[in-house]
């Protein structure tokens, strides 16, 4: 089965803003801000949402980072992660049901607190490069990576 999600990423000057999850899948890890992509929604009407459901920001500027597909071994569940970094932002930073936001230096990033397929794509994202790949996991419990493929694209 697959589902489409996006992860939304506000990035301004060389600060960071994550969402340590409370709840459901990722719980316990820092990550960008996102969830499922509703029917007839694009992704980047989804990312703007839940961003502003998850941290109260309304996004003014999105960039398509790329596209990660997620593999679980324990379900044979695939994800289609769309990933945003978001460079405008309006509004006051509130914690959620779901998140508590906290803004983090770039040098500061709590990777060994975020699934560790983060470490590979988000330093591109933040680089502004865009990218694409596949990672896979044993289980939605379980944030060690199998293995991954993930490739920068080069756009001409």
């Amino acid at each position: 089965m697959t589902s489409v999600f996006t992860v939304a990423v506000p990035h301004i000057g060389n600060q960071v803003l994550l969402g340590h999850k409370k709840t459901k899948i990722g719980k316990g890890y820092w990550n960008g801000f996102g969830g499922r992509v509703e029917l007839g929604e694009s992704v980047e009407e989804a990312a703007a949402r839940e961003l502003r459901e998850e941290c109260g920001l309304v996004a003014e500027e999105l960039f398509y980072g790329g596209l990660l597909v997620a593999h679980f071994r324990d379900s044979g569940n695939h994800f289609e992660l769309h990933i945003f970094q978001v460079t405008g932002i309006t509004g006051k930073v509130v914690e959620s049901r779901e998140m508590r936001p906290q803004w983090f230096p770039v040098n500061e990033i709590p990777y060994e607190q975020m699934w560790a397929s983060n470490k590979l794509w988000l330093p591109l994202l933040l680089a502004g490069k865009h990218f694409s790949g596949t990672v896979w996991f044993d289980n939605l419990e379980d944030r060690r990576l199998l293995r991954h493929a993930i490739h920068e694209e080069v756009h001409v």
